[in-house]
């Protein structure tokens, strides 16, 4: 099973940059470009590891992250 990376982050060129080298080196990647976008992800899929940019002008992602460790993904029925 590969190990599934969310890349968060506002800029399209380093989204497809990271997604890109990630996927190059086996990991199954998803792709948002707001801390909304993510945490609408985290709800229905779970992730090993976020990576993301702190300094997003529209939603700092620092602040919704805490929110994100207390939902438990939901479940596709």
């Amino acid at each position: 099973m590969k190990v599934r990376i969310l890349v968060v982050d506002d800029e399209l060129s380093m989204r497809e940059f990271l997604s890109i080298l990630l996927d190059r080196e086996g990991y199954d990647v998803t792709v948002a470009g707001s801390a909304d976008e993510a945490l609408r992800l985290m709800e229905t899929a779970l992730f090993d590891l976020v990576l993301s940019d702190v300094n997003m002008p529209v939603s700092p992602a620092l602040n919704c992250w805490p929110a994100s460790r207390k939902k438990p993904p939901k479940q596709p029925c």
